[in-house]
C-alpha cells in the first residue's frame, strides 16, 4: 500500500468516528479536527478520498520495454487506465479512478506470474527442446508469450463487455458507459499536462515460430482469469457482473 493510500485510509477511518457510530461528542470532534490536519498537511480534499478519485501509481521496472508491458497495456485498457512509461528512470505509471488502478496492477502481477509458470513448462516441452541455437530459442519463447498475451488480451476483452452489459441493463447502451468513462478519464489525465506518445509495436515473430504461437494462444486459454477475479480477497472483485 502507498504512503499517500494509508494517509487516505486513515483519514477515511477518522471521519468515520461520529456520534451516529457511537463515539462522543468529544472523541468525534477530535477526530474531525485530525482529519482536517491530515487533509490539510498532504494537500488533499474530500473528494480525493473516494475511490472514485483519479490517482497516478508508478512502479520500478527493467530499462526497456519487455512483453511484461505489453501485458500491462492489455491490463490497464481492461480497468480503464493509462499506461505510460518515463523515461530516463523507466518508471511504470498508471493513472485512472483509485479502485482501477490497484485492480489493475494486482491483476498484472497474477496473470504475469502465470505467463511465466507456463513457459517455465514449455521451456521443459519436446516442440521447445527441437529449436537448436540461442537465437532461435528466444525467438520460440517470444512466439510463445506473444501467443499467450493475444489470447489473454481476447479473454480480458469479453469479459469487459460482458461487464459493461451487465453494468448498462436493460435501460441503457453499453456504449454509453464506455464514452461516459472514457470522457471522464481523458479530462482528468488532460490536467495533469503530459506529452505522450504511443510506443512503437513490438517485433513480429518468424513464420518458422508459428507453431510457437499457437501453443502460446492455447496456453492463454488455460489461464484461470475468473479464479484470479473471483478470489475472496481479490480487489478485482468489483470487477464482477452487479
Amino acid at each position: 500500500m502507498s504512503d499517500i493510500k494509508k494517509i487516505k485510509t486513515r483519514i477515511r477511518a477518522l471521519l468515520s468516528k461520529t456520534t451516529e457510530n457511537g463515539c462522543t461528542e468529544e472523541e468525534a470532534l477530535l477526530a474531525s479536527s485530525k482529519a482536517q490536519e491530515l487533509l490539510s498537511r498532504f494537500d488533499l480534499a474530500r473528494d480525493d478520498l473516494s475511490k472514485d478519485a483519479f490517482v497516478e501509481v508508478s512502479r520500478e521496472g527493467m530499462r526497456k520495454r519487455t512483453r511484461a508491458d505489453m501485458l500491462l497495456g492489455i491490463v490497464a485498457g481492461f480497468c480503464g487506465c493509462k499506461l505510460w512509461i518515463r523515461k530516463p528512470d523507466w518508471t511504470r505509471h498508471l493513472f485512472g479512478r483509485e479502485q482501477d488502478v490497484e485492480i489493475a496492477w494486482y491483476l498484472n502481477s497474477l496473470i504475469w506470474s502465470a505467463v511465466q509458470s507456463a513457459v517455465a513448462r514449455f521451456k521443459a516441452s519436446e516442440e521447445y527442446l527441437e529449436w537448436q541455437g540461442r537465437s532461435n530459442r528466444l525467438q520460440s519463447i517470444k512466439a510463445f508469450e506473444i501467443g499467450m498475451l493475444a489470447r489473454i488480451s481476447e479473454r480480458l476483452d469479453e469479459m469487459k463487455a460482458e461487464r459493461i452489459r451487465s453494468q448498462a441493463g436493460e435501460n441503457r447502451s453499453p456504449d454509453s458507459l464506455v464514452v461516459q468513462h472514457t470522457a471522464s478519464l481523458e479530462k482528468a489525465f488532460s490536467k495533469l499536462g503530459l506529452m505522450v506518445r504511443s510506443a512503437k509495436p513490438i517485433k513480429g515473430i518468424y513464420s518458422s515460430h508459428r507453431g510457437d504461437l499457437a501453443a502460446g494462444k492455447e496456453a492463454g486459454d488455460k489461464v484461470s482469469l475468473n479464479e484470479g477475479v473471483r478470489s475472496e480477497n481479490s480487489p478485482a472483485q468489483a470487477l464482477l457482473p452487479r
